[in-house]
């Protein structure tokens, strides 16, 4: 995905990317994208919602998180995702909007929607940027 690469150009270590949507809506296909754009092989990439952490290692490690399964705020703070943040590496969290207390703050928050049943809207934004001035949506049609 173009959107991924892109903003896998813009990234050099200790990023945290929020990802909120639906299911289906191309969190992981994103994720995928990212991957693939800093030296992942794309099969490799698979959700995490049984594992809960997947790694990949590219010119920087992608940390692929996903919070979807976790049922209070106490197991997401088990996690230690804190941990995963390094120079060398890139927090990704599907699901961020079940993380309620955020300890880490997102460099960017990517918010994805269905816009019909083949046609999704993605919406980002960077930290410290307000949504009037530093947000960016896109509407593309998937077809089958």
């Amino acid at each position: 995905m173009a959107l991924a690469a892109d903003l896998a150009q813009l990234l050099h270590g200790g990023e945290v990317v929020f990802l909120s949507g639906d299911f289906g809506s191309g969190k992981t296909v994103f994720v995928k994208g990212l991957a693939a754009a800093l030296g992942v092989d794309p099969a490799s990439v698979t959700s995490p919602s049984f594992t809960l952490v997947q790694s990949y290692f590219g010119s920087l490690t992608v940390h692929h998180v996903d919070l979807y399964r976790l049922e209070n705020q106490e197991a997401i703070a088990e996690l230690a995702m804190e941990d995963l943040v390094s120079p060398s590496s890139v927090l990704v969290i599907e699901w961020a909007q079940h993380w309620h207390e955020p300890s880490l703050e997102a460099t960017y928050r990517i918010e994805f929607s269905h816009e019909a049943p083949e046609a999704r809207r993605i919406t980002s934004m960077k930290a410290g940027i307000s949504a009037s001035s530093g947000s960016a949506s896109w509407y593309f049609e998937t077809k089958s």
